[in-house]
Formats: structure tokens, sequence, C-alpha cells
């Protein structure tokens, strides 16, 4: 709509929010796109041909960032969208647009949400009734909902959980530093034992001394914040990297940032300066005159503790890293119920072109004879594949019983090939044929999940019904329960039809002659789609990409653990520095009654 201009904050760099929408076949474009197009500086008024149909530039918005959700370099109105879908108006249930509401000052969204289910019980057509209910989301949140990950043009959402992994990281390597800081304070207390005994005997209070030792703890902390934030903006190229993200170090609201450091810098003092300030300050000026300055039982205590709560966090760090490495390997080395090597598929819907089922047959009838020469096993058509972002929610219900007792499962249509293509085992029953007519019509297949939620035992003959339909339909089988979608997810429940709505032709070949394939395939498409280009993928890629923030999750993770362990290692070092400093003359007792180095170093080791 041309609204998004208003309700979001696109910049138009040319022509005018008025006039952009001018009639059905105007069109904005990049700035991206208009450089790499058009050489002139204002590309307003020039032709561009989708699909054979002349659209003219009305407007060009700027470049969008690259961290925003919604990503596109040409940008039609409903109006134009009428040539490609002439029911778009008509069929505003389609779940194929994104609707964005703004609402008035005053309104509740959860009022709102509540008029919905009013809204479709009265306009939904009746074969859509009983589907999954429209809801309300804060647009806010759709970086953080893996729920709408399919909305995405560009990038995909943050999960919390990962959000959550990476501060508590960040709080564990803060805390060992605070704990190293602290350590090192109470180590250091011999060299500032004499200074704080002359401070107490000329007048000094305790709290004048607290607060001397929190301001130099402060200003330690203010030196460390300049600093780190320094390092983050030179550091940063190479997280983003790592992460594959396009984080910045300059904030949206800058009063909000400088509040959150200023928070952050005073619990670092709090933490890492109160136990030092108040040991330090609560040492009696007798005792250290008379040169009894070695840190009482408590203060060793203390350090002892956080030494090893140093290590425990590391520990927990460096076990989390390898959790998360098993837990990768076993998502990529688990049977996810079909075999998933040396398939390709590729994707026509029916809004990217006309007769798209046709010309998939026509695909499906080239490859068949050639299914030898090429080293092709199979050739399927289905509405979608694994790893495929669309579904079908349908409620369904054992027949005769009640409606009240339907379930909510995934409905997909397939062919004859699809269990061979995909290597499916089939429990019971038998498998789609072209040969029987009823199939197309009156069979189903379920998977071994929606069996059982469905309390079906096979051979027992049985029919389900779909809440919305007349007619019941027959269940000729049950395949195993594979995994459709990553194992991030559980197996749902799945109902499949006889191949009638289908957007997906997929191939099964042999290893050997992957690239003979490709080029066959290549061919035949741009036969048969020429308005088109040719795009394929790999199922197992897909099922790769599916783990890659698991990957990246433990890559982070791991840095910041090796980080942990030498910030741990640094203060335990520090620690022993000044103890073994202590131990001199115990030292120089050992090596007299005959100790050797080895020794020694042993006797500290342990």
């Amino acid at each position: 709509d041309p609204e998004i201009f208003e309700m979001f904050s696109f910049n138009l760099v040319m022509g005018s929010r008025e006039k952009i929408d001018d009639g059905p076949h105007s069109i904005v474009i990049s700035l991206t796109f208009a450089d790499k197009h058009f050489k002139k500086e204002d590309p307003r008024g020039e032709i561009i041909y989708l699909k054979d149909q002349p659209f003219t530039v009305t407007g060009v918005m700027g470049n969008i960032p690259s961290n925003s959700s919604l990503q596109m370099d040409l940008l039609i109105f409903p109006s134009g969208m009428l040539h490609f879908e002439p029911d778009f108006f008509t069929q505003w249930w389609a779940s194929g647009s994104m609707t964005f509401v703004q609402l008035s000052k005053g309104i509740s969204p959860v009022l709102l949400e509540k008029q919905l289910p009013t809204i479709l019980d009265k306009y939904l057509p009746e074969f859509l009734k009983g589907r999954s209910s429209f809801g309300l989301l804060p647009f806010k949140n759709m970086h953080l909902s893996g729920e709408f990950d399919s909305f995405f043009f560009g990038g995909k959402p943050i999960y919390p959980a990962t959000l959550y992994v990476l501060m508590a990281i960040a709080m564990a390597i803060l805390l060992i530093a605070c704990f190293n800081f602290i350590n090192l304070s109470i180590s250091r207390f011999v060299e500032r034992a004499k200074e704080i005994g002359v401070r107490k005997i000329i007048g000094a209070t305790r709290g004048q001394l607290i607060k001397q030792f929190l301001g130099e703890t402060g200003l330690l902390t203010l030196l460390a914040l300049v600093l780190g934030c320094f390092l983050t903006a030179l550091v940063l190229p190479y997280f983003n990297q790592l992460t594959d993200k396009s984080l910045s170090v300059y904030p949206d609201n800058y009063l909000l940032a400088i509040l959150f450091l200023t928070s952050l810098g005073i619990f670092t003092v709090f933490v890492a300066g109160f136990y030092p300030a108040f040991f330090l300050s609560a040492s009696k000026p007798i005792s250290i005159i008379k040169a009894n300055t070695s840190p009482d039982r408590g203060g060793l205590s203390i350090r002892k503790f956080l030494v090893v709560s140093q290590f425990v966090i590391a520990t927990i760090l460096i076990s989390s890293v390898l959790l998360i490495y098993k837990q990768t390997q076993f998502m990529n080395t688990h049977k996810l119920g079909f075999d998933k090597s040396n398939v390709i598929a590729m994707e026509l819907n029916y809004w990217q072109v006309a007769n798209n089922l046709q010309k998939l047959e026509r695909m499906r009838d080239l490859l068949e004879p050639q299914k030898e020469a090429l080293g092709l096993e199979s050739v399927t058509l289905s509405e979608n594949v694994p790893q495929g972002y669309y579904q079908n929610n349908f409620k369904v219900y054992t027949f005769p019983e009640s409606p009240e007792t339907s379930r909510e499962m995934i409905v997909t249509t397939i062919d004859e090939n699809f269990i061979e293509t995909y290597g499916l085992s089939l429990l019971a029953g038998r498998n789609f044929s072209p040969d029987i007519a009823s199939d197309k019509v009156e069979a189903v297949i379920l998977n071994k999940t929606a069996a059982r939620m469905l309390g079906l035992n096979y051979p027992q003959e049985k029919s389900i019904k779909f809440k919305h339909d007349e007619s019941p339909l027959q269940v000729i089988g049950i395949i195993d329960d594979f995994h459709f979608k990553s194992l991030h997810r559980k197996i749902a429940p799945q109902i499949y039809r006889y191949a009638g709505n289908t957007s997906f032709i997929s191939v099964r070949i042999t290893s050997q002659n992957s690239a003979g394939v490709l080029q066959f395939l290549n061919k035949a498409w741009n036969e048969i789609i020429p308005e088109l280009p040719f795009k394929y993928v790999f199922i197992s890629d897909e099922y790769a990409k599916g783990y890659k923030q698991d990957i990246k999750t433990a890559k982070i993770i791991g840095s910041f653990s090796i980080l942990a362990v030498l910030l741990a290692c640094l203060g335990l070092l520090g620690v022993d520095s000044h103890t073994i400093a202590h131990r001199t003359k115990e030292i120089g007792i050992r090596k007299v009654q005959g100790a050797t180095i080895t020794q020694i170093v042993a006797t500290f080791t342990r």
C-alpha cells in the first residue's frame, strides 16, 4: 500500500507520496536498483517490465538498512497486483500478504484482537472456517519471535534465548573481572597497610577511607569503560562477521545508552569495590604499626571463594560450548526419518506464473524418459518440501465422531512418487495410485503422529473429515514420522492428499552426475518456464542452514569462554604473585632444608 511511507520511516528520495500510486502501472524502485539499471540521475518515467507488464517508475526510495526485516528493490501497489492476481482484492484471506495495523491512541490491541474471530465468522468463506485464528503481534517483537521467520524478506529473527545467553556470558565475564579486582585488592593489603594505619592515626575516619577506596575503584572503572567502548568499536567488525549481523556502536537513543553505561559502571564499582573498601578500612592502626599486616582468615576465605567462583563460571561456559557442539553434531547426524541426500527441489508457486501445475507436470513428463540417461532415481510433485516454509492448517476429526473432537493438523498434497523420492517408510496400507480415480478426491495418507492423535490403528478401516468440509475421506495409508522441519521443532501431525495444488518438483539424483542433471534441469526450465529464472536447492543444504545459528552461537560462546578462562587465569596469576611474595621466608627455609626448585614449584602448583 502507498501508506507504507506513512506508517514506516522508509525515505522517498524522489517523487511525492501523493503521486507515487498513479494508476495500476506505477512502481517505486530502490536507490540501489536505480543506480544499477539506470544511468540517469532521475529515473522517474522509465519503463520496467514485470512478466511482460509495463510499469512506470513514479518514485525512488532510499536504501533500506540491512537489519530491516522488510527488504525490497521494487514496490508495486495493490492496483498493480491485479495484473498478476485478478482476485487480489476479493481473496483477502490469502496468507501471501503481510498486514500491518497502526492503532489510534487509546485503542487496546487486546480489545481489537477479541473482535477478530467475529470478523472471520462473518466474512470468511465456509470452506476456510475452522482453521487457525488471526492474532496480533507488536511489530517491535517481530525480530524476537521465531513464529514469524517466514515473513522476513531480509535476515532472520533473533531468538530471545540467544540474547539471554549472550547477556549472561557478558555478566559472567564482568563478574570474573570484578572477582579479580577484589582478590588483587586484598592481596595488595600489605603494600597499603602502613598507608591506611598512618591515615587512621592522623584522624581519617572509616567512612573517609571507604570513600577513597570506592573513588579509586570508580576511576579505574571509568577508564576501563572508555577503553571498553574503544575496543568494542575496534572489534565489532569481527563480531559482526562471526554473528552474521550488522550491529553498530552508534545507538539510536544516546540518552538511553549513556544511562545504561552509567548504571553498568555504578554496578561494577559496587561489586568490585565494596568488599575491598570495607575490608581495608576495617584494619586496626595498632596491628598495622606492629607489622601484623597479613590478611585475616576472613580475607583468605573470601579470596579462595572468589577464585573458585571464577573457575566455576569458566567451567560452566566451557561445558556449555561442549553441550552445544554435541547438540549440533546430534542434529547433523540424527536420522530424520527420510533421506535428505541428493535431492534437488525447484519451486514454482501459482502466484509466480499462471498454470503452474501444468508446467510442473510438463517438467516431470520431460524428465521421466531421461531418468536412466541422467541418473535420476525418481521425480515427484508436491505442495511443500522438507524445510519448506508454507503450511496449511485444517481442523480434522475421525468420522463419524463429533466435530468438537477436531484437532488442528497440517495438510499438504503429494503425488505417488513422493514417498519413494524422499525415502519415507510406509508403515501400513498403501501409497496413492494414479490408476485409482478415487485417490484424487477421497483418499488421504497420515503420518504416525496424526494417526495417533486421531486414535487410528491401521489396518482397521477409518475415515476422517475436515471440520469445514462435507464429505469424509478414506485413510488409505500411514507413513512413519519424519522431521519435515529442523529438529528445533516437534514432529507435527500431517495429512497428505493426492497432488492437486503443487508448488515444488523434486528429483533424487545419483551423486555421480549432479552437474549433468543441473544442466538438463536448467535447459528444461528455461524451455517450459522462460519467464522465471532457474533456481534450485539441495534439501540437505536447507537443513544445514537451519543449524547455522546453533553453530554461530557455539562459536560466540566458545570465544567468550576462552576470554573468561584467560581472565580467571590472569586473576589467579596476580593473586599467586602476591601470595608467593608473602612466603619468601618460607621458600628460603625450604631451600636451606634441601628442597629443590622443582619441589618448591610442585608445592605451590598443588
